[in-house]
């Protein structure tokens, strides 16, 4: 999928996956667990990449639920929900989430708040959440993923990444065992000029405990480009028949 295409493969996903699976938050009589975990699957690709305006609606709907009341959805739904109304939030639910990851003594709930702010796809607030990783207020046995996270949000992954850069020598104080998880999280660009600034970077940087996987998202970016090449003309074209 490429920007040009983005609409046309948003509306091909729904045309698709609404004839799949009834596109309801609300559980049906007598849902099984893995009819659940179908419709909850089913539901997340419509919001995120089919950008379905009714299931993103309820998903704001469940989220404000699960945000008022954890008890009150099944988790399986609630973090499906979540996650796709921050994906379209705004700074509103920003502050809601980082309010409540602030306040509350809930192990389970404090990653699930911290983890949605990764998600956000408005710059401004991607901004606040970077800021926010290197505020002292992100646990260290969490930064690595939050940062991690943010890097594989194709839609903040160059600040992100730029922020990574610009920490470094912080990072490898601070969290030296858990460099990895950043240098991986880079294995989401699909472009020779990513590749070769992130090359040159650690050209001059050392990896340290990063280097596996380093080499690992390095491979991973040229089995990308080389893959986009050789099927992106044809992607395109699929993508035109359904609409």
């Amino acid at each position: 999928m490429s920007d040009k295409n983005r609409a046309q493969w948003q509306q091909a996903v729904r045309a698709l996956l609404t004839g799949y699976a009834s596109p309801t938050w609300e559980a049906p009589a007598g849902e099984t667990e893995e009819a659940r975990l179908t419709r909850s699957a089913v539901l997340t690709d419509l919001g995120l990449l089919g950008a379905d305006p009714k299931v993103i609606a309820g998903a704001r709907q469940i989220a404000d639920r699960y945000l008022n009341d954890p008890t009150s959805v099944n988790p399986t739904i609630a973090n499906r929900a979540l996650n796709i109304a921050a994906t379209f939030g705004d700074a509103a639910l920003f502050d809601r989430l980082m309010s409540l990851y602030e306040k509350t003594d809930n192990p389970a709930l404090k990653i699930s708040y911290l983890f949605a702010l990764t998600q956000f796809r408005d710059p401004k607030l991607i901004a606040r959440a970077i800021d926010y990783a290197f505020s002292g207020k992100v646990r260290t046995q969490n930064l690595p993923g939050f940062l991690g996270a943010l890097e594989f949000n194709p839609f903040a992954r160059d600040m992100a990444w730029t922020a990574v850069k610009a920490h470094w020598a912080d990072l490898q104080r601070d969290i030296p065992t858990a460099l990895g998880q950043l240098a991986g999280a880079l294995g989401g660009y699909c472009d020779a000029a990513a590749k070769k600034d992130i090359e040159d970077f650690f050209a001059t940087h050392p990896a340290g405990t990063a280097t596996r996987n380093l080499r690992r998202a390095l491979e991973g970016i040229d089995r990308c480009i080389a893959f986009r090449a050789a099927q992106q003309a044809s992607f395109d074209k699929t993508v035109a028949t359904l609409r």
